[in-house]
């Protein structure tokens, strides 16, 4: 096996240890849609980067942070519902960041790889960078983990029985800014949100609590990952879409299995 896919195999893991609770908690609070404007906003965050000769990771982190104090701290503002904030802001933020990246016609890069993810490509310094950003988040949710269930379940009761409910939001949007901000690169902002939740909802068919749910969440990404990474490399196509494809047929057929099966009850 080539060093590149064994790479790709070891930051598919790292990805999937956080990618699974995050994403179950991203399923249980309905944040999907934030979640993509997060991502679409780190396109705009890398060409800003460019811009200021920042390394990507510092533009895309700073985007991010500030769309999640914004989303925030504006989630109950009146005016706008959320929903209809992020369906302006996620598409917004993507094409301005494609209209940033028309300027630098002298500078090279990849920009389908900043859009579809090219976890092939992959380097030992994005698994340093990967492994000390997982450090990170892996002790926030161990840390607020009981906080984020009980949100997830009523933000009153969480506030009844004493957890600060508008500080961890905000923590936990930061983290998932800079889980983003490590990963965008690896998973592209198109299907970074994707690679979040189909694990998150693949394991909701076989879990019974939330703990469960987190921990088949981490091994569905890691099936995925595997499975899409033998896909691309077989037929030379793009990691991060091979991936999704593998992950929705599999929830697809999980879902077509039980139709079939009921019918016959």
């Amino acid at each position: 096996m080539s060093k590149f896919l064994i790479n790709a195999f070891a930051l598919g893991g790292l990805f999937s240890l956080i990618a699974g609770p995050l994403g179950a908690i991203i399923v249980w609070r309905r944040l999907a849609f934030f979640g993509d404007t997060l991502s679409h906003g780190a396109l705009l965050g890398f060409s800003l980067s460019l811009i200021f000769n920042l390394h990507p990771i510092i533009g895309i982190f700073l985007i991010a942070v500030i769309l999640a104090i914004f989303l925030g701290y504006s989630s109950n503002s009146p005016g706008l519902a959320t929903e209809t904030r992020l369906a302006i802001l996620s598409p917004g933020l993507l094409s301005l960041g494609m209209i940033c990246f028309s300027f630098f016609k002298g500078i090279r890069f990849n920009l389908e790889g900043y859009l579809f993810g090219d976890i092939l490509a992959v380097s030992y310094q994005d698994l340093v960078l990967l492994l000390v950003g997982e450090i990170i988040v892996l002790g926030f949710l161990l840390k607020q983990w009981r906080a984020l269930i009980n949100i997830c379940i009523s933000e009153d009761l969480a506030t009844v029985e004493g957890y600060n409910v508008p500080r961890v939001r905000i923590l936990f949007l930061f983290i998932l800014a800079l889980f983003i901000a490590l990963t965008v690169k690896i998973m592209g902002v198109l299907l970074m949100t994707a690679l979040l939740i189909l694990p998150a909802v693949l394991a909701r068919n076989f879990s019974k609590t939330p703990e469960m749910m987190a921990m088949l969440a981490i091994g569905a990404s890691i099936l995925m990952i595997i499975i899409g990474l033998f896909i691309s490399n077989a037929y030379d196509i793009a990691a991060a879409p091979a991936i999704v494809v593998t992950g929705v047929s599999i929830i697809m057929s999980i879902e077509l299995f039980r139709r079939v099966r009921d019918s016959y009850k």
